[in-house]
């Protein structure tokens, strides 16, 4: 088993421990796993909208959908966040946001043309090589 399906599995034993191990529970039990991941990456505005459009497919209405969210999905959502925090930081946070892109100054000079700047070099052995 590799890494990721790993930590899925990690991530769903609470769910996987509440069966009796026959394997259509154990389905549902992963199904119902990734559903939560799902619901876990989207931001909490999204996760209402995403539910009303799984709510047939669980087979819940009314009270007991209710209770399914604040039983299963709220508990399996912090458990992913407690899990996996770096997937639920921000973007402004991200961690490629530090890394300053390259700007050429003047985009239309080819690497193998001469530099406009008069020292009679080519763009890749003067401007270019910084």
């Amino acid at each position: 088993m590799g890494a990721i399906a790993g930590r899925f599995v990690e991530y769903t034993s609470p769910l996987i421990e509440a069966t009796d191990g026959s394997k259509k529970q154990l389905e549902r039990a992963f199904s119902i796993g990734q559903i939560c991941w799902s619901l876990a990456l989207l931001p909490e505005t999204k996760r209402a909208e995403f539910l009303a459009t799984i709510e047939q497919a669980l087979g819940l209405e009314g009270d007991e959908l209710v209770e399914f969210r604040q039983k299963v999905i709220e508990p399996m959502i912090q458990r992913h966040e407690d899990m996996f925090p770096g997937l639920h930081r921000s973007r402004s946070t991200s961690r490629f946001a530090a890394i300053p892109r390259r700007v050429d100054p003047q985009p239309e000079t080819r690497r193998n043309a001469l530099r406009p700047c008069g020292s009679g070099r080519k763009y890749k052995h003067c401007c270019g090589r910084r």
